[in-house]
């Protein structure tokens, strides 16, 4: 099952260390720019709950470093990506709402 704790971790510690590299330093700048609106926590959380309900362990073990990384996990297991895109999303969109969702919340 999609561990989104871990998720959200990884994204943490990308987020708060200083010196990543200029790939960590491009996320964070996407994710700064990037507008949450209410249709897309609507979306996010049609899909946050179909991965949820996901069988299995395919996308448990996230120690992903950028939001290309965890977009492309996503993207290699057949469940999530379905369970993503059936909500109208794409993997990258979904780590991108993620991200910036809690670098707001971080914020706030």
């Amino acid at each position: 099952m999609f561990t989104f704790h871990r998720l959200l971790g990884a994204v943490t510690i990308a987020l708060l260390l200083p010196g990543f590299a200029a790939a960590q330093d491009r996320d964070t700048q996407e994710v700064q720019k990037y507008t949450l609106t209410d249709a897309g926590l609507a979306k996010y959380s049609q899909a946050t709950k179909k991965l949820a309900a996901l069988p299995g362990g395919d996308c448990d073990d996230d120690d992903s470093q950028s939001i290309d990384d965890a977009a492309a996990k996503l993207n290699a297991s057949p469940g999530a990506k379905t369970a993503i895109q059936s909500a109208g999303l794409t993997p990258r969109e979904y780590v991108l709402f993620s991200f910036s969702l809690l670098h707001s919340g971080l914020a706030a």
